[in-house]
């Protein structure tokens, strides 16, 4: 095993003299003496066993060797220097509480996976939960209400970092005697536009409303969207007993035999959920957090 902190800080002193082009200015800008730095090169370069840089009266330059050595050294340097961060964060989370904002329900494979993960690594740290649309979610953290928000789309929010976490398929939520084109597993969200869509004021509600009226309006015409103070679940007995369809990301899906899921089809009717928190937050439960959801949509998408 080599000496990976002898290592690191030789790995300083010859960036030093490739910031600087001399090893005297290197010396001069790390308030050491010259011979310290010259030596500790030296040691560096009998230790790979190449010449990293070379030297003559104007100065000092990197080698083809030395080049690639810096190159890949610097990388895995950083990669070190995060791993050890992340470390330090684990070990700095040993109780605490994080507020997550989520715009679906928990029956969403991604994010039931992600705070099961969570909760299972880290079970002295409460979760508190807060569901609420996208609008609401992002206001939350940029005020410091919640410390993270699972939304819909990729929202810019000042001061704000997001990442996105994948993509949910659109549904349409049918009575069965009242399908529209019984036999197709996909059906335009057009192919509809006469009919009442159903949807809940709260939770993901007002997203879905936005995104009828902007598939289907048109000059002359507005979509007849009907808006209920009900939970989804009453939302789908809504539809089950005749008052309308509803538009329903793919996590929403249950099994029922009174309803027909069917896949909306055409450009837009798949949605990007994101993860957004403030960059400015401190709160130690929160990074792990970050880390292992952009380890899980690494996982997803390849």
């Amino acid at each position: 095993m080599p000496d990976l902190s002898l290592d690191l800080r030789h790995l300083r002193y010859v960036l030093a003299v490739v910031e600087q082009g001399s090893f005297r200015r290197a010396a001069l800008s790390l308030d050491l003496p010259q011979s310290t730095i010259s030596r500790r090169v030296q040691m560096l370069e009998r230790r790979l066993g190449i010449s990293i840089f070379d030297r003559d009266h104007t100065g000092v330059r990197l080698t083809s060797a030395g080049q690639r050595f810096v190159d890949e050294a610097v990388v895995g340097a950083q990669h070190f220097t995060n791993a050890i961060g992340a470390l330090h964060a684990v070990r700095r989370v040993q109780g605490g509480t994080i507020r997550l904002g989520i715009f679906m329900s928990l029956r969403n494979e991604f994010l039931r996976r992600l705070v099961g993960d969570y909760h299972l690594r880290y079970p002295a740290i409460e979760c508190h939960f807060e569901e609420g649309t996208t609008q609401s979610s992002v206001g939350g953290v940029i005020d410091g209400r919640l410390d993270i928000a699972f939304v819909t789309g990729r929202p810019t929010a000042p001061d704000c970092q997001t990442v996105a976490l994948g993509q949910e398929q659109l549904y349409v939520a049918e009575r069965r005697p009242d399908l529209v084109r019984p036999n197709e597993a996909m059906i335009p969200l057009s192919s509809l536009r006469d009919r009442r869509f159903v949807v809940t004021r709260s939770g993901r509600g007002p997203d879905v409303e936005e995104f009828i009226r902007g598939q289907l309006m048109s000059p002359g015409f507005r979509p007849d969207i009907q808006v209920h103070d009900v939970s989804f679940e009453t939302l789908l007995h809504l539809v089950e007993a005749g008052f309308g369809v509803a538009v329903v990301s793919e996590s929403a899906i249950t099994p029922d035999g009174a309803i027909a899921f069917r896949a909306l089809d055409g450009v837009n009717c798949s949605v990007t959920t994101s993860a957004v928190w403030l960059a400015s937050n401190t709160n130690p439960a929160l990074q792990p957090l970050v880390s292992l959801a952009r380890q899980l949509a690494s996982q997803s998408s390849s």
